[in-house]
């Protein structure tokens, strides 16, 4: 609980330098109160390291930060904004259950940062379309390249090894072990997303042809879900076909 408090009062910290603006008594007045605060998590190892404005660190987390103006589907008329850095917390929660449907806690805790970093090479590198992604022979191997180039470019080359080693594990793992698990949870999310835009009254057929892209993958058995998420994504495809009706 107190390395969680003192990682939400670092992450006001970085919110605050985005959007206050720096001229004006009230940034500052807020930028004391959110400095105190941090320092009384100083006995945490990190914390002190973490919390220099112009250090390596902080500087990586403002970066990161700003994936939550990068938004997703925006080749498509979407209506509610659906951010990456949103993406990746909702992936990161669905692996996280999914985890705890199929291992332990500390295994399910270990899925829930392989879901929350699987898209940091976006950072650097902004979200390739699906449809572009996977249709032009090669794209993907391409940018799955360029991603790990520019993540040791700008990011592990950038923090402690001991740091670096252990995300680059937890990507190793997602991608050959924990493929199967996280990759559905990926899925489910973007699921979450086109029923959300559903909801807010979009009618592109694009927003249902990704959720039933979704349930071919899963009919042919190339990933599964647990019972009760399978319930979830038929919820996310019914509502989906009632909202967009195929027009012949």
């Amino acid at each position: 609980m107190e390395i969680y408090k003192a990682a939400a009062k670092l992450t006001s910290k970085v919110e605050l330098s985005a959007i206050g603006k720096r001229s004006t008594l009230e940034y500052f007045e807020k930028k004391f109160e959110i400095q105190k605060s941090i320092k009384n998590f100083y006995y945490i190892p990190g914390v002190k390291v973490f919390n220099k404005f112009y250090r390596t660190y902080f500087r990586r987390f403002k970066k990161i930060s700003k994936l939550r103006n990068q938004n997703r589907w925006s080749v498509y008329p979407y209506l509610l904004n659906c951010s990456v850095l949103g993406h990746l917390l909702d992936t990161a929660i669905f692996s996280y259950l999914i985890g705890l449907q199929n291992f332990d806690e500390r295994v399910a805790a270990m899925m829930f940062f392989m879901g929350i970093f699987h898209d940091l090479g976006e950072v650097w590198t902004t979200d390739y379309p699906s449809p572009i992604k996977y249709g032009i022979p090669g794209l993907k191997k391409a940018v799955d390249i360029f991603e790990e180039i520019m993540l040791n470019k700008h990011f592990f080359s950038k923090i402690s090894s001991y740091i670096a080693e252990n995300i680059r594990n937890l990507l190793k793992e997602k991608e050959s072990t924990f493929h199967k698990w996280i990759k559905p949870a990926d899925m489910l999310a973007a699921d979450s997303e086109c029923w959300r835009q559903c909801r807010a009254g979009t009618r592109d057929p694009y927003f249902k042809e990704a959720i039933e892209k979704f349930d071919k993958q899963l009919s042919d058995n190339v990933y599964q879900l647990p019972p009760l998420f399978q319930e979830l994504h038929d919820y996310y495809l019914r509502y989906a076909k009632f909202a967009i009706k195929d027009i012949d």
